[in-house]
């Protein structure tokens, strides 16, 4: 499943904040859960990704933390 999110980071080119819009690709898991299980919380992941500053249009690299769901790992994250 494709989500799709918006996240705003401080560029390192030219010091000011840009959104980017991520495709965020999950897949589901099913579990026979048990009681320690459901009660599982998000856990974040980070990922390194490539952007480009829309002022001076050059790439940076940033890591970024986004919530993973208990049952929906994710498999890759795009910049659109």
């Amino acid at each position: 499943m494709k989500k799709s999110t918006t996240i705003k980071l401080d560029c390192p080119l030219c010091n000011d904040f840009h959104n980017y819009e991520l495709a965020v690709r999950t897949t589901t898991v099913l579990y026979n859960l048990t009681n320690l299980q459901s009660n599982q919380e998000n856990r974040k992941r980070e990922f390194r990704r490539v952007f480009v500053c829309p002022v001076k249009n050059e790439r940076f690299e940033a890591v970024i933390s986004i919530d993973e769901s208990f049952g929906e790992p994710i498999q890759d994250v795009e910049v659109t």
